[in-house]
């Protein structure tokens, strides 16, 4: 058998190659970068002792929208 061959077997194709939706990893990174700057920036603009029922929101919040997120792949 060819090594091209046997390669084109192991390697399966990239599910989303970026040359074809470079727009989507471009809008993905943006998101992040707005999101990391909105919880450092806006919502903790004050340094303050974060409490127990505080927490829990946060992670409830960015583990909604994680979620959201994975429902629409």
């Amino acid at each position: 058998m060819d090594t091209s061959k046997e390669q084109e077997l192991l390697m399966p194709a990239p599910l989303f190659p970026i040359s074809d939706y470079w727009g989507f990893y471009a809008a993905f990174t943006a998101l992040v970068l707005v999101l990391l700057a909105l919880d450092l920036g806006v919502f903790h603009r004050r340094a303050h002792a974060v409490g127990f029922g505080e927490a829990t929101v946060w992670i409830c919040v960015w583990n909604a929208l994680a979620l959201l997120f994975c429902s629409g792949l």
